[in-house]
This record gives C-alpha cells, sequence and structure tokens, in this order.
C-alpha cells in the first residue's frame, strides 16, 4: 500500500468516526470521562525503511505506556517501544539482526472530545504527535566485507512520531485502541542512510483512572402556573330591623354582577438531548393542556420551542426548536385543539428561559382565555 492510500485510508475513517459521534448520546453512565489518568500496552508492526532493499520488511513491535488527559481534547503519553529485525545482504556472506528500544513524549489531541465537549464520547478519535530517542543494539555483528569494521557499533538516533488512534471507551476503566502511523528515524548506519518515515500499525488496550463520577438529575416535573382566581367580595346580609309599627319592609338591595376574570395557564414540555419526540412523561403534560384547553374554547394557545446553549449550534439547533415546537402543536390538534387556537414560534438557543442548561430543551406553552 503507498503512502498515500495510507494517508486517503486514515482520512476516510477519521471522518467516519467523527459522523458517528453527530448521533452518539451522552447515555446513562454515571462517570465522566475527563480528566483522568491510563496506562496501556500495545502490539503490532513496523516496516522498515533504509536505502537497502533486502532491508525492508515488516518486523513485530510493541509498546508500553502511561499518560493523562487533562482536558476532554488534550492530553499527554510517555510511551517504551521496541521491535526486532533480521538485515541480509545479496551476494555478501554476513546477516545480522538489530533489536531497537526506543522513547517518545506524545501529545494527544482528541477531535471528539475538541467537537463534542459536553458529550460521554464512546469513540474518540485522536491526533498525536512526539519526539523521542531509539537505541539500535545489533545481536550478530556483519562481516567486514559487508561494511567497515570501523563502522561497526550500537548507536543511539532521534525519532519522531505523528500519527492516529480511535480510542473505544468499553467501560469505565478499559478502553481498546488502534493506533496506526510513521516514525522517523535519524541516523547513518554502518555506511548506509536511515533518514526515513517508518510506518507501523498496534492495537492494544488501556486501563483508566481517576474520572470522576458525576450525579444526573431526574427528569423535571412539569410545572404549571395557573393564576389564581379573583375571590369576589359578598354582599353583606340585610338584617330587618325590628318593627316597632307596622311598616313595609324595606327593599334588599340586588347584588352587584360578578366580573368573571379570564384564565391564564404556563406548562412546560421537556425534550431529550438532540431530540424533539415526545416523551411518556410528558405527554401526560400536553393532555393536561389539551383538556384545559377544551374546557375553554375561546382560549389561545402560544407554544416557543428553545434548545439549549452549550451543545450544538445557532442553526442547529434553532431548527432543532422548530421541529419541537411543532411536535407539540401536532400533538394538541391530535387532542382535539383546533389548529387555528394555536401559533408556533421557535428562538433556538437565543434565549435562555431556565437557568439550567438541560431545561432548556424545551417548549413553553402558554394558554390564555380571551
Amino acid at each position: 500500500m503507498t503512502t498515500k492510500r495510507i494517508i486517503a485510508a486514515t482520512v476516510l475513517t477519521l471522518a467516519l468516526a467523527l459522523g458517528l459521534h453527530a448521533q452518539q448520546p451522552a447515555g446513562g453512565r454515571d462517570y465522566k470521562l475527563t480528566p483522568y489518568l491510563f496506562v496501556g500496552v500495545q502490539g503490532g508492526a513496523t516496516r522498515t525503511f533504509t536505502h537497502a532493499q533486502l532491508d525492508r520488511q515488516w518486523a513485530p513491535m510493541g509498546a508500553v505506556s502511561v499518560g493523562a488527559y487533562f482536558t476532554p481534547w488534550l492530553g499527554l503519553r510517555l510511551q517504551g517501544n521496541g521491535w526486532t529485525w533480521d538485515q541480509n545482504r545479496r551476494l555478501s556472506d554476513g546477516t545480522y539482526n538489530t533489536k531497537q528500544y526506543g522513547g517518545d513524549a506524545d501529545l494527544l489531541l482528541n477531535l471528539s472530545g475538541l467537537l463534542f465537549p459536553s458529550r460521554n464520547n464512546l469513540l474518540g478519535v485522536v491526533l498525536l504527535a512526539g519526539y523521542g530517542m531509539q537505541y539500535a543494539k545489533f545481536a550478530e555483528v556483519p562481516t567486514a566485507h559487508m561494511f567497515p569494521l570501523s563502522d561497526v557499533g550500537n548507536r543511539w538516533m532521534h525519532s519522531g512520531r505523528l500519527g492516529g488512534q480511535l480510542d473505544v471507551n468499553l467501560a469505565k476503566h478499559f478502553g481498546l485502541q488502534l493506533e496506526g502511523g510513521y516514525q522517523y528515524m535519524h541516523d547513518h548506519w554502518h555506511g548506509f542512510k536511515a533518514d526515513k518515515w517508518w510506518p507501523y500499525l498496534m492495537a492494544g488496550v488501556s486501563y483508566k483512572f481517576g474520572h470522576r463520577r458525576i450525579s444526573r438529575p431526574a427528569a423535571p416535573a412539569p410545572v404549571v402556573e395557573t393564576e389564581a382566581m379573583t375571590e369576589q367580595p359578598q354582599a353583606p346580609a340585610v338584617v330587618p330591623a325590628p318593627v316597632v309599627e307596622q311598616k313595609k319592609p324595606e327593599p334588599r338591595p340586588e347584588p352587584a354582577p360578578v366580573a368573571k376574570t379570564p384564565e391564564r395557564r404556563t406548562d412546560n414540555v421537556f425534550f431529550l438531548l438532540g431530540s424533539a419526540a415526545i416523551g411518556s412523561q410528558q405527554a401526560a403534560t400536553i393532555d393536561q393542556i389539551a383538556q384545559w384547553a377544551n374546557t375553554h374554547p375561546t382560549a389561545t394557545i402560544t407554544l416557543t420551542g428553545y434548545a439549549d446553549r452549550a451543545t450544538g449550534n445557532a442553526r442547529v439547533n434553532q431548527a432543532l426548536s422548530e421541529r419541537r415546537a411543532a411536535a407539540v402543536k401536532d400533538a394538541l390538534v391530535r387532542r382535539g385543539v383546533s389548529v387555528s387556537r394555536i401559533t408556533a414560534d421557535a428562538k433556538g438557543d437565543s434565549e435562555q428561559p431556565f437557568s439550567d442548561n438541560d431545561k432548556n430543551r424545551a417548549v413553553v406553552a402558554i394558554a390564555e382565555e380571551k
């Protein structure tokens, strides 16, 4: 596989993984993934590249890592790694074996945490870059026919790393990683140049700890705001005066007519993150609104949809709030409320009627009797 194909496959994989996050909810987990510490082990293979064609081969590779994520998107890793490979030279009388050991400090950029910071992401799409040192140890010394004896010996070299990682959070403490990338080896070994980008691919597991447990509030109960009826004063009872003389009783005054005060109520219908579907608990609230509206035939209903500002963006949240208002309107019509009595509006995240961010995933219904 050519370098261009590897890069194209990596970009496609990252795009597909990020697409999954657009629909991935936080779920019912009772913990938050950041900040946390981790240790991990990985195994795989690396492709050796030198100017000698016979030295190019896949070699087994292993690594041990420790690190930490300080924010949902930024982390640091220290990794120790090593691999072994055999070199042969055609038309020569010698072979030799090389074992390499090294260490790197890698900066981790979690794109999932950067784009979706408020979610407990199942899949982390991570870019990584680092720098370290490698030590090449020769188990078998080549003959002088292959290289000058003065050029034989173990070597230290600089190394760089660029790559990517898919980090699947299987459970609270355990994760599965698939990592691939390139290591840059900077050295001149035994008369030939080894300044090359060496591709590698590894899979591994990690143990994560130190992340905190969170408590999730119960679903908010519907809030019903009904204006209190004004209590009208009763006309005082008329006590007839004692009869002293035979007189006609004075007529009892008629009470003044009582004016009826129009009724008004406010109800809130709450939704889940990224959803415009009406849950079973919220359906009971809509039943109450419809029942009240059907017993007050002159009342009109104003519906205003909202979305929380902490997730999504203004365009997405505006469309989501419109769908929420339309869903409540359709539910009221199905319950017998005339569509001519209902007005639907949407504010997106431009207004936040509640101080609690999660409650702003709502439709506020105001019903008022004319």
